[in-house]
Order: C-alpha cells, then sequence, then structure tokens
C-alpha cells in the first residue's frame, strides 16, 4: 500500500470543484479535472481499504503499464494477471515484476470484444518512453497520439469472457487504458459478471475525448446507482 504527504486539501475547495464540475461545456471538464487532481489522496486511501477488505483474493491490472501498481496490488492479491500491450513497455514490465511469482502477464489490450487492434504511441514518446508510454492507446482519436506514427497490431481480450471462463473472484480491477474504458464499461455494468468484482478504480479520458463526453457523464450516472461492486471513476 503506497503512503502519501500529511497535507491535505481543504474540504471546501473540494467541494467547490465537486460542484462545479457539474457545469456545462469546457468550464465543467476543468473543474472535473481538477476535482479529480485534487482528491487523490481521498481515492489513495479508498484503494488502499479495499486492498485489505481484499486480501487473498484476485486483483486484474489493466493498463499495467511498467508495473507499479501491479507491484501494490501482488503485495496483497493471491494472483495479479496483469494486461498491458505495448511492446517496449512489457519488458520492462517483466524486469519490474519478476520477483513476484503471483503475477501473470498478459501482453495485450483490454476490452469488451476479442480481436485485434491498433496500438499507438504519444507524439512524445521516443524523447521519453518511460513517461510517454502511459499514454499508448488503441483509441486514435485519443489526444497527444502519433496516429501517423509507429504503431503496432495488438491482442484485445475481452475481459468479462477472461473474468467469467477463469471463474473468478475478483478483489480489485484496476482500469487505466486510455479511453477504452468507456465500452469496456458500458459493457460490464451491463454483465451479470458484474458481480464477480468487489472495486473497481478507473481513470477516465473524457478530457481527451470530446465527442464521447455524453456517453462518459451517462456511464458515471450509471455507477453511482450501482451498490456492488465499489465504483471509483477518478482513479490517477
Amino acid at each position: 500500500m503506497r503512503d502519501f504527504p500529511k497535507q491535505r486539501v481543504s474540504p471546501l475547495r473540494l467541494l467547490k470543484f465537486r460542484i462545479l464540475q457539474n457545469l456545462p461545456g469546457e468550464k465543467g471538464m476543468y473543474y472535473a479535472t481538477k476535482f479529480r487532481w485534487e482528491n487523490w489522496q481521498e481515492t489513495d486511501a479508498q484503494f488502499n481499504a479495499a486492498q485489505i477488505a481484499t486480501k487473498g483474493k484476485v486483483a486484474i491490472d489493466l493498463g499495467a503499464n511498467v508495473g507499479e501498481f501491479c507491484e501494490i496490488l501482488a503485495a496483497t492479491a493471491s494472483k495479479v494477471f496483469a494486461f498491458e500491450p505495448d511492446p517496449w513497455t512489457v519488458e520492462k514490465l517483466r524486469e519490474n515484476v519478476s520477483g513476484y511469482d503471483n503475477v501473470e502477464i498478459i501482453a495485450a489490450a483490454a476490452g469488451a470484444e476479442a480481436g485485434k487492434a491498433q496500438l499507438f504511441r504519444h507524439v512524445d514518446y521516443a524523447d521519453n518512453p518511460e513517461t510517454m508510454s502511459q499514454s499508448s492507446s488503441v483509441v486514435s482519436g485519443f489526444q497527444h497520439i502519433d496516429s501517423q506514427g509507429e504503431h503496432f497490431e495488438v491482442d484485445v481480450v475481452n475481459i468479462l469472457a477472461f473474468i467469467e471462463d477463469n471463474d473468478l473472484s475478483v478483489g480489485i480491477l484496476k482500469i487505466d487504458i486510455e479511453g477504452a474504458e468507456l465500452p469496456l464499461l458500458e459493457a460490464l455494468f451491463e454483465s451479470p459478471v458484474l458481480s464477480r468484482i468487489d472495486y473497481i478504480f478507473c481513470e477516465t479520458h473524457e478530457q481527451h475525448l470530446v465527442e464521447l463526453r455524453p456517453r462518459f457523464a451517462a456511464l458515471r450516472k450509471k455507477a453511482k446507482r450501482i451498490k456492488r461492486p465499489i465504483i471509483n471513476l477518478d482513479w490517477l
């Protein structure tokens, strides 16, 4: 579990951002982003509590990148399935989690349907792959993606089928897949597979996908009505 600084953001400031994020258009999106960034300590506390509550259960890390949270999950989970599609990043991930025998790396993207997809990288990837690998995406319309540059065909695993076919009871499902979370969560929220999961922590990317913001807004409304699993869509 992570430790975080003792200094906390003013509750009144957070309340202000929580209210103003409901404004229409760019203003609402600006305050939604501010709320997410300044509320990270609460999200971290919820994540740490979820680890305690689900100790010994399976965890799934979608968009594992180089393994920062994969290692954190491995400390309390019986097994971690780590999905990462970028070839360079997969090799770094293998190095970083090589000491964990409860981590299984799956070199594939995550989605609501199985198949193939084109994986695109950040426009500045070549200058700083360690950082910019976090922005690789199978969504070509994603901001800062170099849709004309180097890209790769990658496998896409249907995560709903993966959970069901392996008869998994999932403690924590962490999702950070750069825009591809929208169709995945839309399908998951309508599936009986949802009842197999205790906690979902997801970073949504509506700030980068302007035309999809109404769908993201509908997704968030639906998430608020779901009692189980506990869903946090403000992951960072």
